[in-house]
């Protein structure tokens, strides 16, 4: 014991600092959460979406199974999409090709490159500069019609549609996952938050609520940012490698010191072997 007594002050200080940085961090994720607000309007001060809607839409999902079924924020089964990655896609599309009617009277992938690059610009300003100011977030007319478009594909996806049943077989869905209309109205709007926090900026960064997570290019969420704790993820990581790479090491050195001094003892002993007398 006492010749490992060292090794054993290491394992506690190691231990010791390891859940000290886990129950930091955890609680600074409780305390960063991605903000809940209590409701989303539209320009004109029509309340569209609630805080309670959106905590409905939550139960709502849950008793689909959850994460058994697809994931929200990339985490759960992946027989099914990212919930929160397909929602974000989808409702960026049907924004471009709503303003690209509107304004050029064609779909987003006819227009020129001058012209997609000048709606992906006023896009990405727009989703990523959406912010809660007391309690409230206000959408644009066209942001709605976007979110309408995509809650339909959802409250189809999630009911006895006809038209996406190959694709609930795909996702290994039953018809009528969720046979209420009005819970499936409620979890395309939890599904629609998931989204806004993965591309709307958090207070004075540069990072979304979800650190631009997904990988989105159309606003430009692929750029991951350098934040503190992302650099600290990294070199904690790095620390337990090495710290791994060099106890095994160490222990396996010393075995070997042990393994020699017994060789040595046993061949510098002098043993005096007894003759004997053949006869």
């Amino acid at each position: 014991m006492g010749q490992y007594k060292k090794f054993w002050y290491l394992l506690v200080a190691v231990l010791i600092g390891a859940f000290s940085i886990l129950g930091y961090y955890g609680f600074e994720v409780y305390r960063e959460a991605p903000p809940i607000p209590q409701q989303y309007v539209s320009e004109s001060g029509e309340k569209v979406i609630t805080h309670d809607d959106i905590l409905h839409g939550q139960t709502a999902w849950q008793t689909t199974g959850g994460m058994q079924v697809g994931s929200v924020w990339g985490h759960g089964a992946y027989q099914a999409p990212d919930w929160t990655a397909d929602w974000l896609h989808r409702e960026l599309t049907n924004w471009l090709d709503i303003t690209a009617n509107q304004e050029f009277g064609k779909n987003f992938a006819d227009l020129n490159d001058e012209q997609q690059t000048l709606l992906k610009a006023r896009l990405t300003k727009e989703y990523r500069g959406s912010k809660v100011e007391n309690g409230t977030v206000v959408l644009s007319n066209t942001r709605l019609a976007a979110m309408e478009k995509t809650a339909q594909y959802y409250i189809s996806l999630y009911g006895d549609d006809p038209a996406t049943k190959v694709t609930r077989e795909h996702f290994a869905m039953k018809d009528n996952t969720l046979p209420d209309l009005q819970a499936r109205k409620d979890l395309a709007k939890f599904f629609f938050w998931t989204a806004w926090t993965a591309s709307a900026e958090r207070p004075n960064t540069n990072a979304s609520y979800t650190n631009n997570w997904p990988h989105e290019p159309l606003i430009i969420t692929c750029q991951h940012q350098k934040t503190l704790f992302g650099l600290l993820q990294v070199w904690y990581s790095s620390l337990q490698v090495l710290v791994l790479w060099y106890g095994f090491g160490h222990s396996k050195n010393v075995k070997m010191k042990k393994n020699q001094q017994h060789l040595s003892s046993i061949l510098s002993q002098n043993y005096n072997l007894p003759l004997l007398n053949v006869r």
